[in-house]
């Protein structure tokens, strides 16, 4: 405490009867009243307050350089913040991108998987033409020039 500083000001009550007395002592401070726990005699009642106010106003500064260095760590994470919800919207616009390319690609490969569909078709039934023209009793027939681009189209 300075030199132009006020002392300290207590005030202390006393409860009960007189041989169960308990005391509570009130303490102020540069401005700010601690009140304590009820204590046997006024001593400890003293005491006990003003080594509460001790601890209190030694941590004041110490709480005030804590509270600063929070402002500006919440301050910086502000910023990554920002700089991650800008970076996660650009994710979410190259996933939709993606999104859309890959329901491209996978309708592509259905609409290919139909038209292998059709050619192993086209081919089973090709194979049984065939044997049955083998097995014509008139004999084989010449082999016959037939080409994919020939088929109907699908």
């Amino acid at each position: 405490m300075q030199a132009s500083e006020p002392l300290p000001q207590y005030l202390i009550r006393s409860y009960g009867p007189p041989r169960q007395t308990v005391f509570q002592a009130n303490v102020t401070v540069r401005g700010c009243t601690f009140q304590g726990e009820a204590s046997r005699t006024k001593n400890d009642a003293q005491k006990y307050i003003a080594q509460e106010a001790l601890v209190f106003i030694n941590l004041l500064p110490s709480l005030a350089d804590t509270l600063s260095d929070t402002v500006l760590e919440n301050e910086a994470l502000r910023s990554c913040q920002a700089e991650l919800l800008t970076t996660l919207d650009a994710a979410r616009a190259i996933f939709g991108r993606a999104e859309k390319e890959l329901l491209e690609v996978h309708n592509t490969v259905q609409a290919l998987s139909r038209k292998y569909d059709r050619v192993v078709d086209a081919n089973v039934q090709l194979s049984t033409q065939l044997a049955t023209y083998r097995n014509d009793p008139l004999g084989p027939l010449p082999p016959l020039d037939l080409f994919m681009e020939d088929l109907p189209p699908f």
